[in-house]
């Protein structure tokens, strides 16, 4: 799952079970930690992360200096090659003959107490709901790398080009607010958090009068963002899903099938896949942006669906259901979620599920 920095190591993100056998540290069945490895592997050598040469480019999934961090060179990406520690095992060691194995099962969702985050699995995607952590190091795109609400295997994440003109944020997995002059403000510091097993909070301040608290809660593929937004004066703000491939390689421009059951919610879908927001308090809007090219570190365009309403003075609610899926009707079978402000409760699949 592309997070934080260093990106552009790629492979080396294996390296931890690489080393392990090299320890000769079963920490998972040895069958499981080839698997892990073998798919990882196979994963990263069907992405164009070469040049003409052969020599492996500053990027993710594909080249791109945006990624790059200030002590980053063209030896960088070669960090990668610690994944292959398992080259100096003999061929008799207990990883080689051992059958690849699948992932044991996992749970759906997991508390990360350490890194402030549920990690949440469904059948298409891995995504972190992040109450929000921040390097006291000021690296580039930091807010992007480290503050955003939900970072996805899948889908990835993007960085920004600008803070003016909205498609130049990468406009994914956040909320943006603005003082109406088209400059953009993300959540950066986390000053607060909370974690349970089902729920993170976080509360940040995009402008000193301003706090917003954010709450994140796991949804069956999709995840819930509830706002409660004080403010002494009045705000605009867009808020973004996942991105989702726009363009796949030189093909033609493909058909672009946008899903609206109502104004307030949006489906985006394209031949692989579709990208959701819905919004639960029917106060916002909703659209469809086409950021800027190459923002995102897994896919190269995107369209994001969006959320756009008005903050007044005192005390506004927010409340929205996002995800994403290759499948093509998962904007129709989202799960039934509502949201309860007086109570500060959600209701997903008739579960009840306090905010703290």
């Amino acid at each position: 799952m592309p997070f934080g920095r260093s990106q552009t190591y790629r492979f080396a993100m294996a390296s931890f079970f690489s080393a392990c056998a090299f320890a000769n540290i079963e920490v998972l069945p040895w069958g499981v930690m080839k698997g892990i490895l073998l798919r990882n592997l196979r994963w990263w050598f069907s992405q164009p992360i070469f040049d003409r040469d052969g020599l492996l480019t500053i990027g993710f999934a594909y080249p791109t200096l945006l990624i790059a961090e200030q002590y980053n060179s063209p030896g960088s990406p070669y960090w990668s090659f610690k994944v292959f520690l398992i080259l100096a095992l003999p061929k008799e060691h207990p990883f080689w003959m051992s059958e690849e194995l699948p992932m044991p099962k996992l749970p759906e969702v997991s508390l990360l107490k350490v890194p402030r985050a549920l990690l949440c699995r469904s059948k298409h995607d891995v995504v972190l709901l992040n109450a929000g952590q921040y390097p006291a190091y000021q690296m580039n795109h930091a807010s992007e790398k480290y503050a955003k609400f939900a970072y996805s295997a899948k889908y990835g994440f993007s960085a920004s080009l600008a803070s003016f003109d909205f498609e130049k944020t990468g406009c994914d997995s956040m909320l943006y607010v603005s003082e109406g002059d088209n400059y953009w403000r993300p959540r950066r510091e986390s000053y607060d958090y909370a974690l349970l097993d089902t729920i993170v909070r976080s509360r940040w301040q995009p402008y000193r009068d301003v706090t917003i608290t954010t709450w994140l809660v796991p949804c069956g593929g999709w995840h819930i963002r509830i706002h409660r937004i004080e403010s002494p004066r009045a705000l605009t703000s867009r808020e973004g899903g996942f991105g989702m491939l726009s363009y796949k390689g030189f093909e033609m421009e493909p058909i672009v099938d946008v899903l609206q059951d109502t104004s307030h919610g949006m489906g985006v879908r394209l031949p692989w896949g579709t990208t959701a927001i819905v919004d639960l308090l029917e106060n916002r809007e909703a659209a469809w942006i086409r950021p800027m090219p190459n923002l995102n570190f897994t896919q190269d365009t995107t369209i994001v669906p969006y959320l756009e309403g008005s903050i007044g003075e005192g005390i506004t609610y927010f409340a929205c259901m996002v995800g994403a899926s290759p499948e093509s009707d998962f904007f129709e079978n989202r799960p039934e979620a509502t949201v309860d402000i007086e109570g500060l409760v959600v209701i997903v699949n008739g579960k009840r599920i306090a905010l703290v």
